[in-house]
Order: structure tokens, then sequence, then C-alpha cells
């Protein structure tokens, strides 16, 4: 009798099939997020599958830049929150192992311009210092 060692490699299994398509894909990624969220994620999916009729399968990253161009009219935050809605459902289709590959991973996003308050000197509030009125309150001066 041999005292070899014999290893043993466990056998993959198989990953369930979490959705039964790209509708159900959907449905599943957005469950759970607000009603609103819900809304405008729901019409920026259906607007990136009706400029390339393809299911996500099929999508690659040179139709997410084409459609990231299609957007260049739209002003900047609702392009931003467009392509960051496509960006999540695919990492959400990969990590479900719906796509074997995220394509839109490498799509990169326009970066937000900041957006600054506009305040009048008279709408400004500053708070007075902790020693002028007392330990444990705060005071609001107006200027």
């Amino acid at each position: 009798m041999s005292n070899d060692l014999i290893v043993h490699e466990p056998l993959p299994v198989p990953m369930e099939q979490q959705a039964t398509g790209d509708d159900h894909l959907v449905a599943l990624w957005l469950h759970g997020r607000p009603l609103t969220t819900q809304r405008v994620y729901s019409i920026d999916i259906r607007r990136m599958r009706a400029f390339r009729l393809k299911p996500f399968i099929a999508v690659t990253l040179t139709d997410l830049q084409d459609f990231s161009d299609s957007l260049a009219g739209n002003a900047p935050s609702t392009r931003h929150r467009t392509l960051s809605a496509v960006k999540s459902l695919f990492t959400f289709a990969h990590k479900l192992g719906y796509l074997q590959y995220d394509v839109a991973r490498a799509l990169r996003l326009c970066p937000m311009p900041m957006l600054r308050a506009r305040r009048s000197n008279s709408c400004r509030a500053s708070v007075v210092s902790l020693n002028e009125v007392g330990r444990g309150s705060f005071a609001i001066r107006r200027p």
C-alpha cells in the first residue's frame, strides 16, 4: 500500500440561474429601491435598450460608448445619472452570473460639474463663538 496523498479537487457547482431574461434582471435590480428611483432608472434602462435593440448579453462597450455619445444633448446631471444606472445594472448582472463580463465597467463617466450654491450676503448666517454665548449653546448672528 502506498503512502501517497491523493488530492481531489472539488467539482465546480454550476451557479443557479438568477434571472430568466433581461426584463426579469431589471426587475431584480430595481427591487427594494424607492419608487421614484425605480421609475427614473426604468426610463434610463428602456432608453438604453431602445438605442441598441439587443439583449444585454450581446451589448458591447462600443454600444455603450455610442449610447453615451447620444446623450450629449442632455444636462450633465441627467447624462451622469443615466450612465451610472446602466453601469450599476451591468455590474449587478455580472455579480449574479447573468453576464460573463461587465462591459460597462470600462465605460468612463464624464465628470460632474460642481454646482455652486448661490447665496446672498443677507442670507448668510454666522455661528458665534461658543465662548461668546456660553458652553453648550450657540447663537446665529445675521450680518
